[in-house]
């Protein structure tokens, strides 16, 4: 899956669940970012679809993580690491 653009968003999300080894629903993976919930659940969704993140279905919704098998997704993830760099040095 091609992204030509990583948002803040997307940089936010995935800072929230890297590090994780906990599953965490999109509601709380929202509040640990500070983005809206649909949104998140918009970017977890292509996250999971490009490998970056793993997604298990469980009632009443989905958990995520980020993925432990990330090698297909190697050039998605440095690509929001390089944008999560940019949007850190814009902010400071």
């Amino acid at each position: 899956m091609k992204t030509h653009h990583i948002s803040r968003q997307q940089v936010a999300i995935y800072q929230a669940i890297r590090g994780r080894e906990k599953w965490l629903g999109s509601s709380e993976i929202a509040t640990i970012a500070g983005v809206n919930p649909r949104t998140t659940r918009d970017h977890l969704r292509r996250m999971a679809l490009a490998g970056v993140a793993e997604r298990v279905a469980m009632h009443p919704g989905h958990r995520y993580r980020l993925s432990l098998h990330t090698k297909e997704a190697k050039g998605y993830q440095a690509r929001i690491e390089q944008a999560e760099l940019v949007y850190d040095g814009l902010a400071g």
